[in-house]
């Protein structure tokens, strides 16, 4: 069967001749999906071990192996390919072609695989010094290598933007107007959401009913934005107490130990709003102190820091039998950020002061040497942050995006 893909990714998808594949675009753009089925045709091409990397493993499942498991069904493609799922893994059958996924938070496992010969980098929470060992990595005497990067764009200080723009002299309006670029075997490509005939006409009108001007050039036009240094952008102050709204309740709990402060979050998640509905914050107190805080929360589960498992083990005892201890790990930070930055908006209960005076000074700080942003460090230590990332740790975030059709336009 025929199968007919939109204009804007044909070029693309039938381009073998560059190193690099830079991909920048909107929310919904399709840009995932399209090279999900360029890599698929290629895998059947001709044998190749293609690493598919997001900077934590745990979101690979519901992004990039999804989208290849798509493009594979959608190609017809179901009887060449096996797909596992404990390890993720997809080999094809025609020419012995194998997908390996990894994470960034987990390199050891990273190093250990030999032979690759293309990486698709997928989503900007990558970081410089990761890419440059990503390059590393593909030494396949005999065979072109290809690293493909697809990204939503951020800050004109992310690392992205200075070395795909900046370092090769690509501006701008060159790239949004031109759309496609070839530039140092180099292959730009620039899409947004228009290029997805498949989207939901009221998941466009949600996109496009976007009013805060950064995010707006981030998601909707899917160009970089200006927003400095700032964490969190999408905060709202709010008078009015929506305590009984509608939705799914997720509590935190950061220990502040001897000098620091303890900080509880309840929240709810309502659609693509993030609700800071109480907090309690206190410092220097007593377990029992704590305890009195936080009783009322009883009924939900809190997660809590995990350093402390004696402390929750105490507050169990006590009369919080649903707080337990957060997975953390290697990337989970980051990973919470991620959250935290793509509802659409963060509505913060004026009561919540300290939670406010933290997140509006949230920032990351700058390299003295490079100039670039360090976003994986903050300008202080937010305990309010922390609270709300462990508190959101059950809570599945990538669906916000485009998730809404998988399918490319025109096909």
């Amino acid at each position: 069967m025929e199968k007919q893909i939109n204009n804007h990714f044909i070029d693309y998808i039938q381009d073998w001749n560059h190193y690099e594949y830079f991909l920048l675009g909107s929310y919904g753009s399709s840009k995932s999906f399209n090279t999900a089925i360029k890599l698929i045709l290629k895998s059947i091409q001709e044998k190749r071990k293609i690493l598919v990397v997001r900077k934590v493993f745990a979101t690979l499942k519901d992004s990039c192996y999804e989208d290849l498991k798509e493009a594979i069904s959608f190609l017809e493609l179901d009887d060449y390919f096996l797909i596992n799922k404990s390890p993720l893994q997809i080999t094809c059958k025609l020419t012995g072609s194998v997908f390996l996924f990894r994470g960034m938070d987990d390199k050891a496992k990273i190093k250990s695989i030999k032979d690759v010969s293309i990486v698709w980098i997928e989503e900007n929470e990558v970081s410089l010094d990761d890419y440059k060992e990503l390059k590393d990595r593909m030494r396949v005497q005999g065979i072109k290598p290809h690293i493909i990067i697809t990204t939503n764009p951020q800050t004109r200080e992310h690392w992205c933007y200075n070395r795909f723009l900046i370092e090769e002299g690509i501006s701008e309006d060159d790239l949004y107007q031109q759309r496609i670029i070839s530039h140092n075997n180099i292959y730009f490509h620039h899409s947004t959401y228009k290029d997805n005939c498949f989207l939901n006409p009221d998941w466009i009108r949600n996109l496009e009913a976007e009013k805060n001007e950064l995010l707006r050039n981030i998601k909707v036009l899917g160009r970089f934005g200006t927003v400095g240094f700032k964490v969190l952008t999408n905060i709202v102050l709010m008078d009015e107490d929506k305590s009984n709204i509608h939705g799914d309740i997720y509590q935190g709990l950061d220990f502040g130990y001897a000098v620091s402060y303890n900080a509880f979050l309840q929240m709810k998640v309502v659609g693509k709003d993030l609700y800071i509905l109480h907090e309690y914050y206190n410092r220097q107190e007593k377990l029992d102190s704590l305890f009195e805080g936080i009783k009322q929360y009883a009924n939900n589960t809190i997660i809590a820091d995990s350093a402390e498992p004696r402390t929750i083990k105490e507050l169990q005892d006590a009369g919080l039998h649903y707080i337990k201890g957060a997975k953390k790990g290697a990337g989970s930070v980051m990973e919470g950020l991620r959250k935290l930055q793509q509802f659409d908006n963060i509505y913060i209960s004026k009561n919540c002061r300290n939670c406010i005076r933290e997140w509006q000074s949230l920032e990351h700080p700058k390299n003295d040497k490079t100039g670039l942003i360090e976003e994986n460090k903050f300008n202080i230590d937010s305990h309010c942050f922390s609270a709300a990332i462990y508190g959101l740790e059950p809570f599945k975030h990538y669906d916000f995006k485009d998730r809404v059709s998988r399918k490319p336009i025109g096909w």
